[in-house]
């Protein structure tokens, strides 16, 4: 109020309070603690925006990969040249190395399917085999690309369903 009045009246706050020093200090105090308190809430939000751009670059790093595959199909024998069936390839890659969660659900009518997830260099990381897949679970790959191939066979039919559904993320 006193600082208002000083200013109203275009006199120093000195002069308006007759040279009393115990309320210049006070008032001086006042200001140097609402600076205090500025540059400390400065430093909180410079802190605080660091640590969030930390953890947005870290987030952006788990999300690196999400592949999915999903189709259900009907052959005839007439279709089927061989005794195995190549149903499906797919692609993905993982930027570094990681664990990974494997979702996998498929079904035959007739026969069985074969389910393999392998590297370039052909070795394979998973493989499920039967005429009902159901699995999850989370496996490590290392950084690379990878393939997932599925294979059915021992079919007996004339005529065949296949439906399958794979989810990888992390």
């Amino acid at each position: 109020m006193i600082i208002k009045i000083s200013n109203y009246f275009k006199i120093s706050v000195d002069e308006l309070l007759k040279n009393d020093t115990k309320i210049v200090e006070k008032i001086d105090d006042e200001k140097r603690k609402k600076r205090k308190y500025f540059i400390l809430l400065i430093v909180i939000c410079v802190i605080g925006s660091a640590l969030i751009l930390i953890l947005y670059n870290k987030y952006q790093e788990r999300i690196a990969v999400n592949f999915s595959m999903k189709k259900h199909e009907t052959y005839k024998s007439t279709e089927i040249k061989e005794l195995s069936l190549n149903v499906a390839n797919g692609y993905f890659s993982v930027p570094k190395n990681e664990k990974l969660d494997v979702q996998v659900h498929g079904v035959t009518d007739d026969g069985k399917l074969h389910l393999t997830i392998m590297n370039q260099d052909n070795n394979i990381y998973y493989r499920l085999d039967g005429q009902e897949l159901n699995d999850l679970q989370t496996l490590y790959f290392e950084k690379g690309s990878y393939i997932i191939q599925i294979v059915a066979d021992d079919f007996t039919e004339d005529i065949i369903s296949i439906e399958y559904n794979i989810d990888i993320s992390n």
